[in-house]
């Protein structure tokens, strides 16, 4: 059952233009203003290894978010304004199989975009922006993008989708989620992290209060909750 939930999901997703027109934004986006931000940090070898494992540990994160708030509208948000959550609730389908289904189709789609831009921006960093010399992310950096993050971007994604599903006022989510998107973006900021800086135990204290915030949110994910919310 979840299978057929998340290929149906990954499905709508791939074949949905005004996805593939986010991505093509998304990318953009997080392509530019890494560029941006690492020609104006002073050449040094060990600055600019911690430059791209910030882009390996947080910007990946970053894009699968961007994504995940057109995404969310598509798999989650559209489910409810049309009442089409109505006929799969109506199924043998938990709603929490739902749930899951949906998030890991949107997470995954968002994470190929991820990966990929990630090796992009680190052919522009060792081509165009540092000459000379090749910088590459350390272990850290891709232990984050191949294991860490994911993890992570399940647990907001899946947090971001149980609101919308149980929300009268899902625009106030959706505002809600914008804001922290690009609050993130300016605020959190590679030239403040210095090049001795291990964010693995914050990535670890993170992964922890996701996974709880998750559990105790997942107690509110039922049929009549949704059910309520639409109505």
């Amino acid at each position: 059952m979840l299978e057929a939930i998340y290929t149906k999901a990954l499905t709508e997703l791939f074949k949905e233009k005004r996805i593939l027109l986010v991505i093509l934004l998304a990318s953009i986006i997080m392509l530019y203003l890494p560029y941006q931000i690492f020609t104006k940090i002073s050449f040094d070898e060990a600055i600019m290894a911690t430059a791209i494992d910030f882009y390996f540990i947080f910007y990946s994160v970053m894009i699968v978010l961007l994504l995940a708030y057109s995404a969310n509208y598509n798999l989650f948000l559209q489910e409810k304004t049309t009442k089409t959550i109505h006929s799969l609730l109506a199924t043998p389908l938990n709603i929490k199989t739902i749930w899951l289904g949906k998030t890991l189709a949107i997470c995954t789609m968002g994470y190929i975009l991820s990966f990929i831009l990630s090796f992009v921006f680190l052919f522009i960093l060792n081509n165009f922006i540092v000459t000379g010399k090749n910088i590459y992310p350390s272990i850290h950096g891709i232990i984050s993008l191949l294991l860490i993050n994911p993890i992570i971007c399940i647990f907001l994604v899946g947090n971001i989708g149980i609101l919308t599903l149980i929300s009268k006022d899902e625009m106030k989510v959706r505002i809600g989620f914008f804001i922290f998107i690009f609050a993130s973006l300016y605020f959190i900021n590679p030239k403040k992290v210095s090049a001795d800086l291990s964010l693995f135990p914050y990535q670890l204290i993170i992964v922890l209060i996701l996974f709880v915030i998750t559990n105790i949110s997942l107690k509110f994910l039922s049929n009549e909750k949704v059910i309520l919310s639409v109505d």
